[in-house]
């Protein structure tokens, strides 16, 4: 029978529980590595305030405030993966939340999950999406909360499993709505989870 043993732990304290987890595992047991990047990513990275035109809108996410089109960069190594095992990945995970305050009144759309290589200047290129999620509405002067969840798997997105499995990838959610008129946007990311998956028997003893 095979297992599941799912750890979500800080990035900085990883290496050393992954450790303890994998000398506990069988050949039989999957593992999962999780890891909320937002304490990491600090707030210049998590909470921004952006302008928008009346109509369609785009939102980065998360808000790299050295280059927005960025994305967020994950090395599987500083979470925790040993370099043997990267190549065994076989999935990747991500819940995003964000808490969303526009001036004026935006209507429901979609958010859209990017995996793009470690270089990419730009994240939010169309060979990079791989999967999109339905977003509510926002009310003027009212914080509303934006949640999506995404999974990757070879089956649903081989050519984004290939990036992950590199070792270093960017991955950045774009969400897209349309506004009743010109305004601002107060974003904090309160949410980035990370997770991947190794399978039964991965390279254990």
């Amino acid at each position: 029978m095979n297992l599941l043993r799912t750890r979500t732990l800080a990035p900085v304290v990883l290496a050393l529980a992954l450790t303890a987890v994998l000398s506990g595992c069988s050949t039989h047991t999957a593992l999962k590595v999780q890891a909320d990047l937002v304490p990491f990513l600090g707030a210049a990275n998590t909470q921004a305030t952006v302008s928008y035109t009346g109509g369609p809108v785009t939102l980065y996410l998360p808000p790299n405030s050295s280059n927005p089109s960025g994305g967020a960069l994950i090395d599987l190594t500083s979470l925790g993966v040993p370099s043997s095992a990267i190549a065994a990945v076989d999935s990747l995970s991500l819940d995003l939340a964000a808490d969303l305050t526009p001036t004026t009144d935006i209507g429901a759309g979609t958010a859209t999950l990017y995996v793009a290589d470690a270089s990419a200047a730009d994240v939010f290129q169309s060979q990079y999406a791989v999967a999109s999620a339905n977003v509510p509405a926002l009310t003027a002067s009212q914080t509303g909360q934006v949640t999506a969840s995404f999974a990757i798997d070879a089956a649903s997105h081989a050519a984004a499993l290939a990036r992950i499995q590199s070792g270093s990838f960017r991955i950045g959610v774009a969400v897209q709505g349309s506004a009743s008129a010109p305004g601002q946007l107060q974003i904090d990311v309160t949410r980035l989870l990370v997770g991947v998956s190794l399978p039964p028997g991965f390279g254990l003893p």
